[in-house]
């Protein structure tokens, strides 16, 4: 990647590390304590190591996962592969919250920065009787920080081979004596990207593209059961890509433009009820946008894509642990879609309602078992019931064992019902 350089500022005279946090989430603790399969988590200071800017990098040193490109999306698409499942059968969530915005199903991974990140779960198998189906596969659960000791802030700046430019700023603060906390961090990526083609006189297989991000969060704890949490976050990233190849005294040129946005905000009320009692009230938003625009060096226009899809949910989530050897996980939720595009004005709504439960029962000491039942149903697909089982067994200190079985109901995509995509190396738009 080449030479990197940091630089970090506070608030003080003297640098100092951002302090460490304390995550408490039904949701948040379900990928941890609540899986039946293996789960990796990379700290901080693990991420720091690596250098790693893009969630895609920090997945390419990941065993068990195939890191692959969606040649429909023009090689922008960079999505991977867990237990022998596809991108589609991925669940990628940012605080337990699910991201949007797929093309045929992939989704990609370079979209997202590792700047304000205190560390990554990943679980490699099905995690369907909480997350769905699209969790099949397995689930990356982005956990950014969430509790704040200290007014602190931190500036950081890396520049790397491919003219590869990263900026990060960072600020939180806590306020009320400590009732509140706030924080915020901005992020600029900018590279010139790569060219493995030997027939590319010009241009990138690998597309350049600048990115922007900010994203903030609040928590305010209102008095001793219930605590306020609200956060948002901004990204965008903009791409402009000329590719011209040659073939003896014969040149042929594509110009590929494409700009995509999201935007997601949350309020959630934790609700500590009693020691083995707790409530996670929730609702969701997502905002995720894109247009492209091809056209090929003989004026020739390919057919112009701007695609706009909204993510609605409302959820309430609840941890019940009656006994220090049992305890209850379960929610129930609904989610509201709609998409807008060039082709189907007027836009499309496509809702889907679940409901799940899971029970988990330390049977001996070292070892647990537990049992879970989802229900999905969408509106367009109808609905579906679907158990799950799992165990563990801690053989050691360090070894553990764990083992799974499950079924799972997974409904397509607005991209794959509707079919809007433009291939910009083979020259070809699919529309409906």
């Amino acid at each position: 990647m080449g030479h990197q350089w940091a630089m970090a500022q506070t608030d003080t005279s003297r640098a100092k590390d951002l302090q460490g946090v304390e995550v408490k989430a039904v949701r948040l603790e379900t990928l941890t304590s609540k899986s039946a399969m293996p789960v990796t988590i990379i700290n901080r200071k693990t991420l720091e190591m690596m250098g790693s800017r893009r969630l895609d990098e920090v997945m390419r040193e990941q065993t068990g996962v195939n890191i692959v490109n969606d040649i429909a999306a023009g090689s922008r698409a960079i999505g991977m592969q867990m237990q022998g499942f596809s991108s589609d059968y991925i669940l990628i969530l940012i605080d337990g919250q699910p991201m949007i915005g797929r093309n045929a199903g992939n989704f990609d991974l370079s979209r997202i920065t590792v700047s304000d990140i205190e560390r990554i779960e990943i679980v490699k198998g099905a995690s369907s009787s909480l997350f769905g189906s699209e969790a099949l596969g397995g689930v990356v659960n982005i956990i950014t920080r969430q509790k704040v000791n200290a007014t602190q802030g931190q500036a950081i700046l890396r520049y790397g081979s491919q003219n590869t430019q990263d900026a990060t700023l960072e600020g939180e603060m806590p306020f009320a004596k400590e009732k509140g906390s706030v924080s915020l961090s901005g992020n600029y990526y900018h590279t010139d990207g790569y060219n493995v083609n030997s027939y590319l006189s010009r241009g990138a297989t690998a597309p350049p593209y600048d990115s922007y991000s900010l994203q903030s969060r609040l928590r305010y704890r209102l008095s001793n059961v219930h605590q306020l949490l609200l956060s948002g976050r901004w990204a965008l990233r903009n791409s402009q890509n000329e590719s011209v190849y040659s073939s003896g005294q014969t040149e042929n040129s594509t110009k590929d433009v494409l700009s995509e946005s999201d935007v997601n905000a949350s309020a959630v009320i934790q609700s500590s009820v009693s020691k083995r009692f707790r409530l996670n009230s929730q609702y969701y938003l997502t905002r995720y946008s894109s247009s492209q625009d091809v056209s090929t060096g003989k004026q020739v226009a390919l057919k112009a894509n701007d695609f706009t899809q909204y993510f609605h949910r409302l959820e309430e989530q609840f941890l019940y642990t009656p006994s220090d050897k049992l305890s209850f996980t379960g929610g129930a939720g609904v989610n509201l879609e709609r998409m807008n595009d060039t082709e189907f004005h007027g836009g499309n709504d496509m809702w889907s309602g679940y409901a799940y439960a899971q029970g988990d029962w330390k049977v001996l000491t070292k070892l647990m078992a537990r049992i879970g039942l989802r229900y999905d149903h969408n509106g367009f697909y109808g609905g579906r019931l679907n158990p799950v089982a799992g165990i563990s067994y801690n053989v050691s200190e360090k070894v553990l064992l764990r083992a799974a079985v499950g079924t799972g109901y997974k409904t397509p995509d607005f991209k794959k019902r509707y079919q809007v995509f433009t291939n910009p190396q083979a020259g070809y738009t699919v529309l409906g």
